[in-house]
């Protein structure tokens, strides 16, 4: 009976073995990249200026390598910055730039949108010098999820 008994426990750890072993894929890595020539395609030049949102804050795409193409004052709190690629099809992950500053300090939340053309796919950074750049704080960075229909 002992045997009988030992030989089922070893069965059962043999076959919880077995089934809890899992092959491990190897991580392959991104697929080819599509390169997709856009050299015919028209380039939307933006227009250098400063944005006044009200409320004694500005912002200014009036530096280099700069991307921002609309300020929107949604209310007390909220500012929409609006950022448009210079031609299509484009990587749909924007590069922007832009300088933001205030006669007094303020807090308020800066909503990007990208014309229904990209997403967010890293933390925007900042800098108080123009020089060395950080991450914003996560805890002051949040992605609202796309519904369908909505293009921002």
């Amino acid at each position: 009976m002992k045997t009988i008994k030992f030989s089922g426990l070893i069965s059962l750890i043999t076959l919880g073995l077995l089934f809890s072993c899992k092959t491990v894929s190897q991580w392959e890595g991104q697929g080819p990249i599509q390169i997709i020539e856009t050299t015919d395609q028209p380039i939307t030049f933006q227009t250098k200026q400063k944005f006044e949102a009200g409320e004694g804050v500005y912002f200014s795409n009036e530096l280099e390598g700069a991307r921002l193409n609309g300020v929107t004052r949604i209310n007390d709190t909220l500012i929409q910055v609006t950022i448009l690629p210079e031609n299509q099809p484009i990587n749909p992950s924007p590069w922007y730039g832009f300088k933001l500053w205030s006669k007094e300090s303020k807090e308020f939340w800066i909503q990007f949108t990208y014309g229904g053309i990209g997403f967010h796919r890293y933390f925007p950074k900042f800098s108080r010098d123009g020089v060395s750049f950080a991450n914003v704080d996560s805890t002051d960075f949040f992605y609202l999820k796309q519904t369908k229909g909505d293009q921002n």
